[in-house]
């Protein structure tokens, strides 16, 4: 049994909780900003805002008075928090995210909040998958493949996601351009997809963390985002000790990562693997994967967990 103080982990972090998080300090992906080394400071604002996701549409997500919602440091304008759910056969739950229009003192600290929920329940499904891979119909992206089940769910949800930014204000038209995009297991994979076509739509992405994301289309692909994004900065994918998802669809199916992954061993000691193609395996053994790995982090204890109460969870057991 891990047991996860969530208290300690801020102060661990040297932050207390609910303190504001200074969303300036986060570098665009062409590299404007500041250094773009791994900090889990980041990390738990990310972290935050995918929890979050798992809270649904309810008064705690849309009020913004969730636990996950405080811990993440950041206000939202009153009334801005915009939900979109689309069911799909490919999923055991709704597809599911939520925009937010971010509150801030400083003009220059404006964005808009992009989160995609994952699933308890999709780890089980997707190992026993096939994975099909479909063409990814965008000039920018020449000779990329991504995989047609993840791409048919962001294809289903992405007009719904950009009517909702342009309704707070977050657009080429809007007030400001800047968004901040996160999501844990299949909404990671969303997430990443959302990221590229925002930007072509003449979003400013910021830097981003994902949480246990699966590879989402071949090496083509991974060339492609960074292309695309002008990423001199890297977005980071988390993973935690023995979680298989990461590790599908396989690589001998010429599926690859976008990008750098940081791997939290079942201490909470983490490796910042620089690798695209090698690292991720590193800590993959089959036969030992460990489904629980996939909900449970060292920095939120169980991020498919919503505690609408607003109050810190004390104890998180696995």
């Amino acid at each position: 049994m891990l047991r996860k103080r969530l208290g300690a982990l801020a102060c661990a972090l040297g932050v207390a909780a609910n303190e504001p998080f200074d969303v300036g300090r986060l570098p665009t992906l062409s590299g404007e900003g500041n250094a773009s080394a791994y900090d889990e400071q980041v990390a738990l604002f990310y972290a935050s805002l995918a929890q979050a996701s798992y809270c649904g549409k309810t008064p705690a997500l849309m009020d913004w008075t969730c636990t996950a919602c405080l811990r993440s440091g950041v206000a939202v304008r009153k009334g801005s928090v915009r939900t979109v759910e689309n069911t799909d056969k490919m999923q055991f739950r709704p597809s599911f995210l939520y925009a937010a229009r971010l509150e801030v003192d400083r003009p220059e600290d404006d964005g808009c909040i992009v989160a995609f929920r994952g699933s308890d329940t999709v780890p089980h499904w997707l190992m026993d998958s096939e994975f099909w891979r479909t063409g990814f119909a965008k000039v920018e992206c020449r000779n990329c493949f991504v995989e047609d089940g993840f791409y048919s769910v962001w294809e289903s949800v992405r007009e719904q996601l950009t009517d909702a930014l342009a309704d707070i204000g977050c657009g080429v038209n809007g007030s400001t351009r800047v968004v901040y995009v996160t999501g844990h297991s299949v909404g990671a994979a969303l997430a990443t997809f959302a990221m590229f076509d925002l930007s072509r739509l003449g979003f400013a992405v910021r830097q981003s963390y994902n949480f246990e994301s699966p590879r989402v289309g071949t090496y083509g692909w991974a060339i492609g985002f960074r292309r695309q994004l002008a990423m001199d900065v890297p977005v980071y994918r988390v993973t935690h000790n023995k979680d298989p998802i990461p590790h599908v669809p396989p690589l001998l199916l010429g599926y690859q990562h976008i990008d750098r992954e940081v791997h939290y061993d079942e201490t909470g000691k983490f490796t910042v693997c620089d690798g695209v193609q090698h690292c991720p395996n590193r800590f993959f053994v089959p036969g030992l994967e460990d489904f629980k790995d996939h909900c449970h982090i060292p920095l939120v204890g169980n991020l498919c967990q919503c505690n609408e109460s607003g109050t810190e969870l004390q104890e998180v057991s696995v």
